[in-house]
């Protein structure tokens, strides 16, 4: 997908950023020697790369999720500067990058994409561990990292439950779908909303949530579209047949959600991010979704519709991380 998109897409910071490779790299002689064995064809063992020297960032293209820490870091009254030093921004990615490690890992084998293994369990336990240290340092506050990475596992935990009934069940509301994707992908942003409110500004992290859970559904749409027969076959039917809507409703509802995101990210005044999924939304608007055409659009409409009812974070009430104002009052 990432490669036909436009090249204004591939905004970097200026510096070259620590990769999620590298991160990872640093672990494996830490490790058991029968889990390093595991642990270095990892992307390959959980199917996300054709090679077995696949790397995680053979299938973690986008550059915000990649490093959506960078994005976070925006400082809104002075463009093109940061809220953060790069070393604390150097931090903040490396709790990211484990993050997307411990959640890939967790995400595949809840989902049956990968047989139960013992070692798999192991080193899920690990990354885990490995994200919560490296958010508390990030942060300087062991309570706010743990706070955080609780809430969003729980949130998972609960998209995971919520999920497998309504599949077992055959039937899913576009409601329902949205929560459950925003319940289920929640970590991907939670380093970042730290980053934001541990600089003092609680309402704006829980905007840049608002911002990416919206855009992770887009994203989701567009693979729930695109994974149908693969779904049908590991998990006994698709998230469109659940729905009742073709997958080229889905689809549509892609670049429709992303613009929520985008007008997300610009009330937070995240205008890279904004940017760069404004520019992601055209391109995949421009491309023709299979099927017959009015009926993907209305199709599309409804789900992207179900973002607004499902996004319960907009709510006045929603609570920051757990430890987040203790943290922010104390200046850190």
């Amino acid at each position: 997908m990432s490669a036909s998109l436009p090249l204004s897409l591939s905004l970097r910071p200026r510096a070259p950023a620590p990769s999620v490779d590298a991160t990872y790299r640093a672990l494996l002689p830490e490790l058991p020697l029968p889990l390093r064995e595991v642990a270095a064809r990892l992307p390959h063992r959980l199917g996300l790369t054709a090679s077995p020297d696949g790397t995680w960032e053979d299938f973690v293209e986008l550059p915000p999720n990649r490093d959506l820490p960078f994005y976070a870091a925006e400082d809104p009254a002075r463009p093109g500067a940061l809220v953060v030093s790069e070393a604390s921004l150097d931090r903040y990615r490396e709790a990211h990058h484990w993050a997307g490690v411990f959640g890939l890992v967790a995400d595949r084998l809840a989902d049956r994409q990968v047989a139960p293994d013992p070692a798999l369990a192991r080193l899920r336990a690990i990354f885990l561990r490995a994200w919560e240290r490296a958010l508390a340092l990030a942060t300087g506050d062991r309570r706010l990292a743990r706070g955080a990475i609780a809430d969003a596992l729980a949130a998972w935990r609960r998209g995971v439950a919520a999920e497998r009934r309504a599949l077992a069940l055959g039937a899913l509301d576009p409601a329902a779908y949205a929560a459950i994707t925003g319940q289920k992908l929640r970590w991907i942003a939670a380093t970042s909303r730290c980053l934001v409110a541990a600089s003092g500004d609680p309402a704006r992290a829980l905007l840049l949530q608002r911002a990416y859970d919206a855009f992770l559904f887009a994203l989701q749409c567009r693979d729930d579209a695109t994974d149908c027969a693969e779904d049908a076959a590991v998990r006994g039917t698709s998230i469109p047949a659940a729905l009742g809507y073709p997958p080229g409703g889905l689809f549509r509802a892609a670049p429709k959600v992303a613009r929520v995101a985008v007008a997300l990210a610009e009330a937070g005044g995240f205008q890279r991010l904004a940017s760069w999924i404004a520019a992601w939304a055209r391109a995949v608007d421009a491309r023709r979704a299979p099927g017959i055409p009015l009926q993907n659009e209305l199709a599309g409409m409804i789900v992207a519709g179900a973002w607004e009812e499902a996004d319960l974070l907009a709510a006045p009430s929603a609570s920051p991380p757990r430890g987040v104002h203790r943290h922010a009052a104390q200046g850190a």
